[in-house]
């Protein structure tokens, strides 16, 4: 067929057909919602704005970001392709455990190595501190000759990532005088303070170590700064607030870094933000497109035309706030839709959390489906391929709008307070996130918000992860003696140059960290002299970080170490349909809190129903049955229980509003239906039986 015949054959074919306008797909709509408003379907997420359930061309005309292109200035449409680096990061106690793994990691395409140091040095404990209470979290090195081991295994090509809180500029420069190629270092005061409440050094010295750690960056791309959003999303916050904190504790370094003598150009170019992306895939998507948009505005805002300055460094994280500890394999799905929201998002740098990481302790086969998770999605997913891949979308791009510009508003509220530390100081920054960190609490107890595994969904005969390994309170005994040994035979050091920068305002503390270093101070003896010099720091009302599944797993730990495990029987009585829904309902509801269940295909009377819960030893007794019937079946199911000599709990599973109070009387301990708090009322239940939560 001639390519004219072809040609008019298919416009005749789509002439019969016309194209269905916005008008026309509402219809169609209203008819499947069988006259109800489309309105119904529209989305109120924690983020205080409302999501169309429907969108079209028309909609999304007016954002202004649709009209720049993606891997351009000003980076309203994505900073690169998603082709980020995997930078695992890793948290094992013991150096010889670590050097395995991060060699095992970097064979395996593993790119950067992240190390999580002793979570001790987080806080810039004292030696005395350290030695008496470190070990137990986090890699133990903390001098020159236990970093060299480090340095040997990751070679001069692997870069290396800080993780080590108000410590991490002296960690940097000991990896760096031990030949490490340091490219990031994750010191982030203001997140700190945000989550602490205080810091344990002067904003001076913070300031100034913060400052000398931007002018020693020397490597290609190294950043010596980081912003974290981690410390607001682990406490509750929406995205919008996670936004908001985010960007101002940003101009907060600029203009702190600005009054000592940095150019805003320099300063810019040498920090990295990171994110926590969590499951809510479309919106964390957004938030990183949004993020790159509105830090790139405000770096020009300082006055910088360098493009690449402008560009928001982005590191991406799982979120620990969404991962369980119950039903831990279920972690790997959750961990997998944030790499992909991570990719998508425009992550230069990614860390993907082992499933295990909350259930237990990661080992060799965790780290790797971790790793492993972010290489296929890159290599046979082909992500790494794509610049901008949710470019174009109308609901994503629209998403993307609306969470900036209500980030950018608290974000200017945030400003009006006189910026992000006068801003927590007057806590309404706590104050914003408490609010909305009440409210997900509220849904996830009530199991508005599911958490598979653990509000619902449970896997009742679920085992405990085998735990491997050396004992924790061994091992971390046994580091703790590896450092009071070092410490007592290096001989004499010299702290008189660190001694002396630190009184003299205008003297770079870098150079005396290094001479420190080479001297063999430990990093716990330098971060004490950090900490002794200048005023005291601001104390603010410290973030509270917790996980959605805290509750439901704070039950469930009661539950496992109760003496007896409660045995919860379910009496189903009255019509099959409904004595099986409710059934079904009631293994869900007591099987979040790991309770024995014992179900039944169905009883003739409340007498049989009696005598098998009797028999069973049960301690709770729940009625499985319609509410019309319960009126008369539960009174002589208690009747029954109480003849026999027992009086387990009993609740009734389902909701017969006109016979509540009667029931009640009869001796009903409460009712279960889908709108009670199954949190509050799983608890109480506990309280009743005489089990304490902890």
């Amino acid at each position: 067929m001639a390519a004219k015949e072809q040609q008019e054959q298919q416009q005749s074919l789509f002439s019969d057909f016309t194209t269905p306008g916005k008008a026309a797909w509402e219809e169609k709509v209203i008819q499947d919602l069988k006259g109800k408003e489309i309105s119904t379907l529209t989305w109120h997420p924690y983020e205080g704005f409302p999501v169309a359930p429907m969108l079209f061309r028309e909609d999304v005309s007016d954002i202004e970001h649709l009209g720049f292109m993606p891997d351009f200035a000003p980076y309203h449409r994505g900073s690169t392709p998603a082709s980020w680096t995997i930078a695992q990061i890793i948290d094992e106690i013991d150096p010889e455990v670590a050097t395995e793994e991060i060699e095992r990691a970097v064979n395996n395409g593993q790119q950067a190595v992240g190390i999580h140091f002793d979570r001790q040095l987080h806080r810039a404990s004292s030696l005395n501190t350290v030695v008496e209470e470190g070990g137990t979290e986090g890699l133990a090195v903390y001098s020159l000759k236990g970093m060299k081991t480090i340095a040997d295994v990751l070679g001069e090509e692997t870069p290396l990532e800080i993780y080590g809180g108000m410590a991490s500029p002296v960690l940097a420069v000991l990896a760096e005088v031990s030949g490490c190629l340091v490219s990031h270092v994750e010191f982030d005061p203001l997140g700190t303070l945000a989550a602490e409440g205080a810091l344990p050094m002067s904003m001076e010295c913070t300031f100034r170590l913060a400052a000398d750690g931007i002018r020693m960056a020397e490597n290609d791309g190294q950043t010596a700064l980081s912003v974290s959003g981690e410390p607001y999303q682990n406490a509750g916050a929406s995205a919008v607030e996670e936004l908001g904190c985010v960007l101002a504790a940003g101009v907060e370094y600029l203009h702190r870094l600005q009054d000592i003598g940095l150019d805003a150009r320099d300063i810019a170019s040498r920090m990295r933000f990171t994110f926590p992306v969590g499951t809510n895939f479309f919106m964390e998507i957004a938030k990183l497109r949004a993020a790159r948009m509105l830090w790139a505005h405000i770096v020009r805002q300082f006055g910088v035309e360098d493009e690449n300055a402008q560009r928001m460094r982005i590191m991406v994280r799982s979120s620990r706030w969404f991962q369980t500890k119950y039903d831990p394999y279920v972690n790997m799905l959750r961990t997998t839709v944030e790499a992909i929201a991570g990719a998508v998002g425009g992550a230069d740098a990614m860390h993907t959390a082992p499933f295990d990481e909350i259930a237990g302790e990661p080992g060799p086969f965790s780290r790797r489906i971790a790793r492993n998770t972010q290489i296929v999605l890159r290599e046979e997913s082909h992500l790494s391929q794509v610049v901008d891949p949710a470019g174009g979308s109308y609901y994503v791009e629209a998403l993307t709008d609306s969470l900036a510009r209500h980030a950018w508003d608290f974000f200017r509220e945030i400003e009006a307070k006189g910026g992000f530390v006068a801003a927590l100081e007057d806590g309404i920054v706590q104050a914003r996130i408490n609010a909305t960190a009440d409210e997900k609490r509220r849904n996830i107890s009530r199991r508005r918000d599911v958490l598979v595994g653990t509000t619902q969904y449970p896997n009742i005969s679920e085992k405990p992860l085998p735990q491997a390994g050396q004992d924790p309170v061994e091992r971390a005994q046994r580091m703790r003696n590896a450092l009071r040994a070092y410490v007592d035979d290096r001989g004499e050091r010299n702290a008189d140059a660190l001694a002396a920068a630190l009184e003299d305002p205008d003297a770079k503390i870098g150079e005396a960290l290094r001479k420190a270093v080479h001297e063999g101070l430990t990093v716990p003896e330098i971060s004490q002299m950090l900490c002794a010099s200048g005023i005291t720091a601001p104390t603010v009302q410290p973030l509270t970080a917790f996980r959605g599944a805290d509750t439901f797993e704070r039950i469930r730990d009661a539950v496992t170490r109760a003496p007896k495990k409660p045995t919860v029987f379910l009496a189903t009585l009255g019509p099959v349909f409904w004595r099986r829904a409710r059934a079904t309902f009631s293994s869900g509801f007591f099987g979040v809190a790991g309770m024995e269940i014992i179900d039944n295909l169905g009883f003739e009377s409340p007498q049989e129903a009696a005598n098998a819960a009797i028999d069973a030893h049960a301690d709770i007794v729940v009625a499985c049955s319609d509410d019309e019937s319960y009126g008369s079946l539960v009174p002589d199911l208690i009747n029954a229980l109480a003849a026999g000599g027992k009086k387990p709990l009993v609740i009734v599973a389902g909701n017969p509003k006109d016979d509540i109070e009667a029931l009640t009387k009869a001796g009903v301990n409460t009712f279960i239906h889908l709108k009670t708090d199954a949190g509050e009322t799983l608890a109480a239940v506990l309280e009743t039986l005489g089990i304490e939560i902890q």
